[in-house]
């Protein structure tokens, strides 16, 4: 016959404070370990305590547990309840196994069978709304069919934590209705969203445009003196010297005292006066040429 521990009914609310799953798991190992078997009962009852207020149970957590009290079980005189509670570490954690338990159990949990016979079916009351179920740590919709055996149920909201947990047994092709006691509260509301006030937009100011670059005044040049120009001028007095000399042949008629000085005087005139016209024509185009270039 199993002992009164599988039949105690713990949830998280028990506690004012929420027990630490790991050190209470530590502590019920340590009662097994040092034979002190009347506190094992009490400390498995700590650890589906921290179960009902926590987080959902992890595999490896609920196999220490299932090991836990099937160790306690065998050594206590009742080998056949332990392998329940053997059967149910190795279905959700088959690889775990506690060394400090030593070779003869070992023996025992590598030898627990499954239990045979048809699925069972746990259900809750009162039924559940927002809350959420878990069957050895899974999500279930309840009622749910399950394996015959061992289980744990925890029950909460979705964003944790767990208000209720219970291991329970369920019996072959039987449902278990199971009571929790629970009233769901309301959804936490969610946190206001603050917009931040957008910060004012200020336009950056405007770069002033660079000034035009005045280009510095060229150098003063000196002037050029036309070749053209010169020429022109050069030619201009010789124009005037040599009409001049034309001019002044006319007070020499007056003075020749021969037909052959009279010619002289006139041919030197005309001279005179086909180099002013000459030099005045050069001068002209002198300066038609310094015009042009």
């Amino acid at each position: 016959m199993r002992l009164a521990v599988l039949s105690l009914l713990f949830s998280g609310t028990a506690y004012a404070a929420c027990p630490d799953l790991e050190a209470s798991l530590v502590a019920a190992e340590a009662t097994v370990l040092e034979g002190r078997f009347d506190d094992t009962e009490t400390a498995l009852a700590t650890v589906e305590t921290a179960l009902g207020c926590g987080e959902v149970g992890a595999a490896e957590s609920l196999a220490r547990f299932w090991i836990t009290e099937g160790a306690m079980l065998h050594l206590g005189g009742d080998p056949e309840g332990a392998v329940d509670s053997f059967t149910a570490a190795r279905r959700v954690a088959p690889d775990y196994w506690n060394a400090d338990f030593g070779p003869q159990l070992a023996t025992a949990f590598q030898a627990a069978a499954p239990l045979e016979g048809p699925s069972g079916t746990i259900a809750l009351s009162p039924g559940l709304e927002r809350y959420l179920a878990h069957i050895d740590g899974a999500p279930a919709n309840i009622p749910a069919e399950t394996t015959p055996g061992l289980h744990l149920i925890q029950v909460g909201p979705p964003e944790g934590p767990t208000e209720f947990a219970q291991f329970v047994y369920v019996p072959p092709g039987q449902e278990l209705s199971l009571a929790t006691g629970i009233v769901e509260k309301a959804a936490p509301a969610p946190e206001p969203v603050v917009v931040p006030e957008p910060e004012p937009v200020v336009a950056p100011e405007p770069e002033p445009e660079p000034l035009p670059e005045v280009p510095p005044p060229p150098p003063p040049q000196k002037p050029k003196i036309s070749p053209f120009l010169i020429g022109a001028g050069v030619a201009a007095v010789g124009s005037a010297i040599t009409f001049g000399l034309h001019q002044s042949q006319n007070a020499k008629y007056e003075d020749a005292e021969s037909i052959e000085a009279l010619d002289a005087t006139k041919n030197r005139q005309i001279a005179f006066g086909g180099t002013a016209i000459g030099l005045a024509g050069l001068a002209a185009t002198g300066v038609v040429l310094h015009v042009a270039f």
